[in-house]
């Protein structure tokens, strides 16, 4: 075996009870988890001996604290008709552009 498959580690709000369904920022790592350089740390030792860390990024889970659903509840009259659902296919497709 030289797969870790990580989960579910990204920034999610406090409160939010939802197992880690609910990311706020898929650049962050969860409080919980330990920080960004932890995560790199652990790759880094995985690579050292041939291993891999998939993370698992589940786009269409997130909280109504990430950047776009905010901008899309808001009145900034650029994401005003957007709507939640718009809002999510303009990050997917920000990132694969």
């Amino acid at each position: 075996m030289n797969i870790l498959h990580q989960v579910l580690l990204f920034e999610s709000p406090a409160k939010a009870s939802d197992g880690g369904y609910k990311a706020s920022d898929f650049k962050k790592v969860d409080e919980r988890f330990g920080k960004l350089k932890d995560l790199q740390s652990i790759r880094d030792q995985m690579e050292s001996k041939s291993m891999f860390l998939m993370l698992d990024i589940v786009l269409h889970h997130t909280s109504d604290q990430y950047a776009w659903a905010i901008k899309a509840m808001s009145v900034d009259t650029n994401y005003k008709n957007y709507g939640i659902k718009k809002a999510y296919f303009h990050f997917i497709i920000h990132i694969f552009n």
